[in-house]
């Protein structure tokens, strides 16, 4: 059995031309990398890292399609059940990253109003809601 010694560096994994052109044509396209990873038989880290080292983007028509994400989806259904929460309220009940929701937040903001800021010696929060949708008449 051979065994790699602390100063010998594994070796990367290669990805052949026709998985590069997959990945670049799946995620452009805006499909999920656990998709993509399924698709090439690859860990999605490796994915990931790939995609990062090729510089592959989501192109913009797949980015507007995509703008009901998981994340904003799961934010919105919280927030419709609630008077308001705070960003670090939402992480704790939606298990997303501070990061993840601040950016919904920030891309859905039509959808979005501040209750109330409240006032702390470090930052302020903004309690966020959902814009109330005027409901349409009935005849």
């Amino acid at each position: 059995m051979e065994t790699l010694c602390h100063s010998e560096k594994r070796p990367k994994e290669s990805w052949l031309a026709h998985e590069l052109a997959q990945l670049k044509r799946m995620y452009e396209a805006g499909d999920p990398i656990p998709k993509i990873a399924a698709a090439l038989d690859k860990p999605q880290i490796k994915v990931i890292e790939m995609r990062q080292r090729a510089r592959i983007y989501r192109s913009p028509e797949s980015a507007k399609a995509h703008a009901n994400s998981a994340s904003w989806i799961r934010i919105r259904e919280v927030l419709e059940h609630t008077t308001g929460m705070t960003a670090k309220q939402l992480r704790v009940v939606t298990h997303l990253s501070l990061s993840a929701i601040r950016r919904e937040l920030n891309t859905h903001k039509a959808d979005l109003r501040v209750v109330e800021m409240i006032r702390t010696p470090g930052r302020s929060m903004a309690i966020w809601a959902l814009v109330e949708k005027p409901s349409s008449p009935t005849a």
